[in-house]
């Protein structure tokens, strides 16, 4: 870890009020490795979504599956059994109980931070001539299967290989490693589908997260009344080439992630370079759910730069040249201030 001392004497004054003054150092040491990094890379997990009030799916009380009923719940629904031995009743459920509480909730303002946080490293990137502002290049893996950082806008993307059974193709700027409640899965033809517009007024599009929404567009949104409508119209939703209720294409508990997702993802973290001060931004993951939490410990291996965001230390918090310990939907914004801070300074000094 970077001694905090060395970004001592250009620590900002001020904070957001809700944040500790204590955390301000920290905040200045990860915005100069972020204003310095050639190519930022993002991995988030649960506690990125849990501040837009998706529940996050460690078996604790307060999780999806907690208690009595979540885990009766995760033996059935959560995994491959309830979806082949009644296909109808899970889909009804997962429509209710899982993608319900997914399309009511709002992108935060962590979300919107990381957009414009990849968009600005991208215009600088190009400008300079480096690598890391390079189109179409992946800036996100997630664990994460409901689209938020779509949705949020800055994150647009091109589909090429997954509907044409070419998984390793796709050319996204996001990677999802458990899938996306944006597609639904035939269970008998493995055909897919997209998920219909849910618009709740997002920069990205407001739907599914699917479409490739960059920030152009601002939808109107739909009051809670109209989604729940739109909700149960969905329940109805059969596959169109048999008549059958899908499945959401996710990562059920027992299953394997997708080859093409998993060597996209890894792929990205091979191209970070320390040499270049590249940095992977690490948010809300505990580092304990694989081969998904090998990514960033393959990023450490390296000698890459890695800032962490989340509430509470994680696998990796001890290794990481930052953590900052918070909600992300707090610190994300004021991160990305001290960096377009430091950027504005840079360039007085240039004059």
């Amino acid at each position: 870890m970077i001694p905090t001392a060395a970004f001592a004497a250009s620590t900002p004054s001020s904070l957001p009020s809700s944040l500790p003054s204590s955390l301000a150092p920290a905040l200045d040491q990860a915005a100069t490795l972020l204003h310095s990094a050639s190519r930022l890379l993002i991995f988030t997990g649960a506690g990125m979504s849990a501040d837009s009030g998706i529940s996050t799916f460690r078996k604790d009380k307060n999780s999806f599956w907690g208690g009595i009923g979540g885990g009766m719940a995760l033996a059935y629904f959560g995994t491959p059994v309830g979806w082949s031995l009644t296909p109808t009743l899970a889909w009804t459920k997962y429509v209710d109980m899982f993608l319900a509480p997914i399309v009511m909730a709002r992108p935060h303002e962590g979300h919107y931070a990381l957009g414009e946080l990849v968009e600005e490293k991208e215009e600088e990137g190009m400008e300079g001539g480096r690598e890391g502002g390079r189109e179409g290049e992946v800036k996100v893996i997630t664990m994460n299967v409901d689209n938020l950082h779509e949705r949020a806008g800055g994150f647009g993307w091109e589909e090429e290989g997954r509907e044409g059974g070419r998984e390793g193709r796709s050319r996204r700027r996001v990677v999802h490693l458990h899938g996306s409640v944006g597609r639904n899965l035939c269970v008998k033809h493995g055909l897919l589908s997209r998920l219909p517009s849910f618009p709740r007024g997002e920069k990205g599009g407001g739907d599914n997260g699917e479409g490739g929404g960059g920030g152009e567009k601002q939808v109107q949104s739909a009051t809670d009344d109209e989604m729940k409508q739109l909700l149960d119209e969905y329940k109805q939703y059969k596959c169109p080439s048999c008549g059958r209720a899908p499945r959401p294409d996710i990562t059920l508990f027992g299953e394997s992630l997708p080859v093409g997702e998993l060597s996209l993802a890894a792929r990205a973290i091979d191209r970070l370079n320390p040499a270049t001060n590249d940095v992977l931004l690490v948010i809300g993951t505990t580092g304990g759910v694989y081969p998904a939490a090998s990514l960033p410990e393959m990023a450490l291996k390296k000698g890459v730069r890695v800032i962490e965001v989340n509430m509470h230390p994680s696998s990796i918090s001890g290794a990481a040249d930052v953590f900052l310990q918070g909600r992300a939907k707090e610190l994300l914004p004021a991160l990305l201030e001290r960096v377009r801070e430091k950027k504005k300074n840079e360039r007085k000094e240039e004059r």
